[in-house]
């Protein structure tokens, strides 16, 4: 059975190139634009798209939302005018979404908990976000921010757990 999702804001413009979707929160709702690092969408027609988020933001205007390179500029397009949607529950959402600011001086680790480095700095590409990572033998190594490496963003523990960087990152050797 489909999770029951209500009506959270209502998009107001598009930036399929930068990949945001500014959202104008229903009153009360402020909170729940986005949840658990997916957003749903509903279009005019009803047809509906989910999408990964990968950084929000507040503004005076909205939540401006930043969604995966796995979502088509396409579909990006086609969202003016839809509906924000969020879970019918508040319990259904599971981890708090962060900015790219959030990420820095965080620990990037492994899946088995080695530690690839720290994050130095944090760059908002056209495509998607990167991070630079000090590695622990003092190289520098650019990651991209995409679902296929980062795992998981724990800012509590303040860690961002990764999987195989092979190959996705760059170094001064490359």
């Amino acid at each position: 059975m489909p999770e029951e999702r209500v009506c959270s804001g209502k998009v107001v413009s598009v930036r399929p190139d930068r990949r945001e979707v500014r959202v104008d929160p229903v009153p009360g709702m402020e909170d729940r634009v986005q949840t658990d690092g997916w957003v749903w969408f509903r279009a005019v027609t009803g047809r509906e798209w989910k999408c990964k988020v990968i950084g929000v933001r507040r503004t005076g205007q909205g939540v401006v939302i930043t969604v995966s390179p796995g979502t088509p500029k396409d579909t990006i397009a086609q969202l003016r005018g839809a509906e924000a949607l969020a879970p019918a529950s508040p319990e259904g959402e599971l981890e708090p979404l962060y900015t790219l600011d959030d990420l820095r001086g965080l620990t990037v680790a492994r899946g088995d908990g080695t530690i690839a480095g720290h994050v130095t700095d944090l760059y908002d590409g056209k495509a998607h976000a990167m991070a630079a990572v000090e590695t622990p033998d003092g190289a520098e190594r650019i990651i991209p921010l995409i679902p296929q490496v980062v795992e998981s963003v724990d800012l509590e523990a303040g860690v961002i757990t990764v999987g195989d960087l092979t190959p996705y990152s760059l170094s001064d050797e490359d």
